[in-house]
């Protein structure tokens, strides 16, 4: 068995062992570190442990993919292979996972356009290495000595009450009037609304329920779950939503007369034919109507409700976060403007 610590060019210290022919390597920040390390090995070697065969980080990508297949969402599936194979693959997938070196690994993420994309790329690498570490293929995570790239979320300016007003005003007479009214007086994710049917309406009470959601993946829709178990939900119409779907249903009725190949699903908000929208037809018809995207409705009835001081639990389960927190975090910018608390104040104290 032969053993060395060597000090590496950039700077860290390597430890290596031998046993049997095959050759194992530890690394530490110092000397010291890389000798406990190698220490800790000789113990477990000792005890006839073995390391995996060693696996580039493409198989490692794969294997960690597949086995959290089944606690996924289909679309977090698609959108974690994408991010990966456009992404990371090329500059890392073929190397074996000992020659992910910090370095290396910083060069690689650098090279991806955008903080948002360079952060997911960090989330994602940072998960499937702490998997490879679990399953015994890595000694430590390399991601651990480099820096997560930094990433401010931008907040998207929203109009004004008065604005969002004027703009419903002005196209109560297009047809996709019934789903922008309806996406800023629920809040629902565009998902969930180009998933509700009839039978999710209750005419009688005014209330609608919420049980699923459209995934759109290249080449198919599916429908699945709601995101999260409080997604399901039941709401309460105000009246301007009542008309709008009254408005809806006939617009629906016109459309299933008119067209040759119709193929019923019952759904709400059906495409030409029946069929279930696709993501693109819905953004581009919202922003042409009112300037905003079809999530954006989603942010402007949640901010709506905060200003209007309703309860921050409510808005929660008005929008199907899993919990306020989340409420809170996402929408942290309308909850920290002081004026309403100085106006209180001044009210109470006349």
């Amino acid at each position: 068995m032969a053993t060395g610590v060597v000090r590496r060019r950039d700077g860290r210290y390597m430890g290596r062992v031998s046993v049997d022919g095959r050759r194992y390597t530890v690394y530490g920040a110092s000397e010291a570190e890389a000798r406990q390390k190698l220490q800790a090995l000789l113990q477990r070697l000792g005890t006839g442990w073995r390391a995996p065969a060693p696996v580039t980080l493409d198989e490692l990508v794969e294997r960690w993919l597949t086995t959290q297949a089944p606690r996924w969402k289909p679309r977090t599936l698609a959108d974690y292979r994408t991010l990966y194979q456009r992404h990371l693959a090329a500059a890392l997938g073929p190397h074996k996972l000992a020659r992910l070196v910090p370095d290396r690994l910083e060069r690689a993420l650098a090279s991806v356009p955008g903080e948002r994309t360079r952060w997911a790329c960090y989330r994602l690498l940072h998960a499937c290495l702490a998997k490879g570490v679990r399953w015994g293929y890595l000694g430590e995570n390399p991601l651990d000595r480099v820096d997560p790239p930094p990433y401010q979320p931008r907040r998207k300016p929203l109009p004004s009450l008065g604005e969002l007003r004027e703009r419903l005003l002005r196209a109560q007479d297009d047809p996709w009037w019934p789903w922008v009214v309806l996406g800023v007086s629920c809040g629902l994710r565009p998902a969930e609304q180009a998933a509700l049917t009839w039978a999710d309406l209750d005419e009688e009470t005014g209330r609608l329920r919420v049980e699923r959601a459209l995934v759109w993946l290249p080449g198919q829709v599916l429908v699945d779950t709601p995101k999260t178990a409080r997604s399901r939900r039941t709401l309460s119409l105000p009246p301007l939503a009542l008309v709008a779907l009254e408005r809806q249903r006939a617009l629906v009725a016109e459309r299933r007369a008119r067209a040759r190949d119709w193929v019923e699903h019952d759904l709400v908000f059906p495409g030409e034919r029946g069929q279930p929208l696709q993501l693109s037809v819905v953004d581009r018809h919202v922003r042409r109507l009112v300037g905003v995207t079809p999530h954006q409705l989603r942010h402007l009835h949640a901010s709506l409700l905060l200003e209007a001081q309703v309860p921050l639990p409510l808005v929660s389960a008005r929008l199907g976060h899993a919990t306020p927190h989340v409420t809170a975090r996402i929408y942290a910018h309308a909850l920290q403007d002081d004026r309403t608390v100085v106006e209180r104040v001044h009210e109470l104290l006349g």
